[in-house]
């Protein structure tokens, strides 16, 4: 199996946790927007890979993404599932701060 070079997958993954198990105080920047940086690298990764298959494929580029392609699937898809994450917003919606949004 390859395993996607670079820290993008990784790095990702570990913001995600920290994001999660931040102290509080819950504010904007350390939840909902943190979160939404917490993965541009793997976005950019993502859409870079995807454009160049796309647009001057080979046989290797082609078989690397099929192969990562499963894992940066199950990261995104794991985000709404992960429990942390959900504590976490339930506790900033709770907030002055998210309410007055």
């Amino acid at each position: 199996m390859v395993q996607p070079r670079g820290p993008s997958l990784a790095q990702s993954r570990a913001r995600i946790e920290e994001i999660a198990a931040g102290p509080p105080p819950l504010t904007w920047e350390s939840l909902p927007s943190a979160l939404d940086r917490g993965t541009d690298a793997l976005d950019l990764a993502t859409v870079v890979v995807s454009h160049l298959e796309s647009v001057m494929t080979s046989p290797e580029l082609r078989g690397a993404w099929n192969e990562t392609q499963p894992q940066v699937a199950e990261f995104y898809s794991s985000l709404p599932l992960h429990t942390g994450l959900w504590n976490a917003l339930q506790s900033y919606a709770a907030t002055q701060e998210a309410q007055a949004l």
